[in-house]
């Protein structure tokens, strides 16, 4: 008996505490830690200029995984490639198919899907493909770890969870494509697509323990804190949903020229920021709903917001500029053009910003 508890109890702390998660000098998965909640861990300023750049990977439409001094890319040119962070140069290049997704690096392996539904694990030091599992369906979102789990959902309406090995646990049917990322917290992942439905599964058991309805249809990767999380839907409208509770707290759909919400919230103290197709970055009081500012852009804000640790919100446009803004108010502190528009998601490390392009660069920024 004694030794069934202490398993179980090991298995708990692992679904609990083992996530992925973001220090200074990493950002392991999609939006930095497994809640996604968008936080970087260092401070970066209002003006940036370019370290180095990278061109060639057609289309970057993922964030990168960075892990000490290297970080892992994936491109629609159909490759993952390793990189330096300091300077950009190359340590090793895979070919794979396209690649749409965030990579996720945890240990000594990192994880990608494909356009074509193919799941791999590499040897994050060589390359070198340790197994892959084939989906039925384009996969477009991060893997998440937790423990020795790796979940991901996939367009065959399918959430999955294999092991370290690559061996099958479970599987969780929606009713329509997941687009996102999986987030975790308190051993359940979270996972809301295309059937208008969050869905809160056990990780342990692949087991529904409650849904809400939300009304409207997502693209995005929910956002957790603690009982909270928060999500924008297609049918135009942000939500707060307090998931133990089973209920949305709160919803806001602008007055003027509602659009869809695919960018995937930042969660700091008192505000919670995203973009929007109206072309524009929102933040809202965390609370209440109410919005505490917006910001226009030349374009629409697929890309998710980041919010680093001296309150400043960095975002990147479909215009093909990234946008620095002062988080408490939402005033420009800086803006730097790009080669081409920004749909993907920056990853900001140790005072270095990545991010690419629809022009295939990958962009390393630092302050001036």
């Amino acid at each position: 008996m004694t030794v069934r508890w202490f398993g179980g109890l090991l298995l708990l702390i692992a679904l609990w505490g083992a996530t992925s998660f973001a220090t200074g000098g990493d950002w392991p998965v999609f939006r930095g830690d497994g809640f996604q909640k968008g936080v970087a861990a260092c401070d970066m300023g209002g003006r940036l200029k370019v370290r180095w750049k990278v061109e060639g990977m057609e289309s970057i439409e993922g964030t990168v995984a960075v892990q000490g001094k290297r970080l892992i890319v994936g491109g629609m040119d159909g490759s993952l490639r390793c990189l330096e962070v300091d300077n950009g140069k190359e340590c090793w290049k895979i070919k794979t198919g396209m690649i749409k997704a965030p990579v996720c690096w945890d240990g000594d392996l990192a994880f990608a899907g494909d356009v074509d539904g193919k799941f791999i694990a590499v040897d994050a030091k060589s390359g070198a493909q340790k197994w892959s599992y084939e989906a039925k369906g384009e996969i477009s979102g991060g893997a998440t770890v937790a423990g020795n789990r790796i979940l991901f959902g996939g367009q065959d309406e399918t959430i999955r969870c294999l092991d370290k090995t690559g061996k099958f646990l479970w599987e969780f049917k929606t009713e329509g494509p997941y687009y996102g990322s999986m987030a975790v917290a308190g051993g359940k992942t979270f996972a809301a697509g295309c059937d208008s439905t969050l869905h809160v599964i056990d990780i342990e058991n692949g087991k529904e323990e409650s849904k809400v309805d939300l009304g409207g249809q997502t693209g995005a990767t929910v956002a957790v804190d603690g009982d909270q999380l928060f999500i924008g839907t297609m049918n135009r409208e942000f939500l707060r949903v307090d998931w133990k509770k089973g209920e949305v707290a709160w919803r806001f759909m602008a007055e003027n020229r509602p659009q869809e919400f695919y960018s995937s919230a930042a969660i700091s103290t008192d505000l919670v920021v995203v973009g929007s197709r109206d072309n524009r970055i929102h933040a809202f009081e965390r609370r209440t709903g109410k919005q505490a500012w917006s910001f226009l852009t030349k374009g629409k804000v697929d890309g998710s917001p980041v919010i680093t640790k001296n309150g400043v919100v960095h975002v990147g446009s479909l215009d093909g500029k990234l946008y620095s803004l002062e988080l408490a108010t939402g005033k420009q502190l800086g803006v730097m053009e790009l080669d081409d528009g920004i749909s993907a998601s920056p990853a900001i490390v140790d005072g270095k910003l990545f991010i690419g392009t629809q022009k295939g660069t990958l962009y390393c920024l630092e302050n001036e």
